[in-house]
């Protein structure tokens, strides 16, 4: 893995900041391309410090809230929260004038309009890189390494948590509720539920969430007909491990049985039996 920062940066802020900034710079620039993470004026890329842990193995999750702070401190990057869910503590981060001046334009100097605020007390983004953005035009280059490191750069904009647009809790609920009958029903989509959801949902997609229920309400074993009369929840489907196998029809009823072969032939001749037949013709 390579990670590269500006060396002017770096002998001005350190280098641990220089690196975490080129970072922040360059997804940050990307979404000003994409017209994307848009919110009171400004760009931003999110991520947690636990998952920046594993990005930068480096350093620890101390370290790295410790150098965000020092960005922060310097007034290169302020920090906001526009995660759909309230209890997500996913950090979003956007380029302040002095951070945009530095990174985007090459300019160690402060720019004229670096006290201009939003009105949510971020610090406001120049027009012209909003300009840039909308119209389509070039975005300026964040150093001279840029262009050669930037399919290896270390990704601080992962889709970590899908938004509501993308996973609507109420349906998912009445789904389960609808198709397993039989089931004990889903009265509460608890933080716990929806944040098993949200991992089904980053693994396999939103749609395997929906054909996983449907199987469910589909399978005689899920529904209590097994030897032991068990019956399946939305939390037991919702395991890592049991969805997997609901998904791959492990208990659809054509594949699916629940008695070794030795005692699936007693069965049927008790149920022979149980009938009126003869189990020797």
């Amino acid at each position: 893995m390579f990670y590269g920062f500006d060396t002017e940066i770096a002998e001005q802020y350190g280098v641990d900041e220089a690196i975490m900034l080129q970072n922040f710079a360059f997804w940050i620039e990307k979404n000003m391309a994409n017209d994307k993470h848009f919110h009171d004026g400004c760009y931003w890329t999110y991520n947690s410090h636990k998952a920046m842990a594993s990005l930068f193995p480096f350093w620890t999750e101390k370290q790295i809230r410790r150098i965000i702070d020092n960005l922060i401190e310097k007034g290169l990057i302020t920090k906001g929260n526009y995660n759909e869910l309230k209890y997500d503590q996913t950090k979003w981060y956007a380029l302040t004038d002095l951070g945009i001046s530095i990174c985007l334009n090459g300019q160690m100097e402060k720019t004229e309009r670096a006290d201009v605020i939003c009105p949510n007390g971020q610090i406001e983004q120049p027009k012209r890189a909003n300009r840039i953005a909308k119209k389509g035009e070039p975005i300026p280059d964040i150093n001279h390494i840029h262009t050669q490191i930037q399919n290896q750069i270390v990704n601080t904009d992962i889709e970590a948590v899908p938004s509501k647009a993308e996973i609507d809790f109420s349906k998912i609920q009445e789904h389960w509720n609808n198709v397993c009958v039989q089931l004990p029903a889903v009265t509460v989509m608890s933080k716990k539920r929806m944040a098993t959801v949200k991992a089904r949902v980053k693994e396999h997609g939103l749609e395997a969430i929906f054909s996983a229920i449907d199987k469910t309400g589909k399978s005689d074993f899920m529904n209590g007909q097994n030897n032991k009369g068990w019956r399946a929840s939305f939390d037991w489907i919702m395991r890592p491990e049991n969805f997997v196998k609901v998904l791959e029809g492990n208990y659809d009823n054509a594949t699916f049985n629940p008695l070794p072969p030795n005692l699936q032939g007693a069965l049927q001749n008790v149920e022979t039996q149980m009938m009126g037949g003869n189990i020797f013709e």
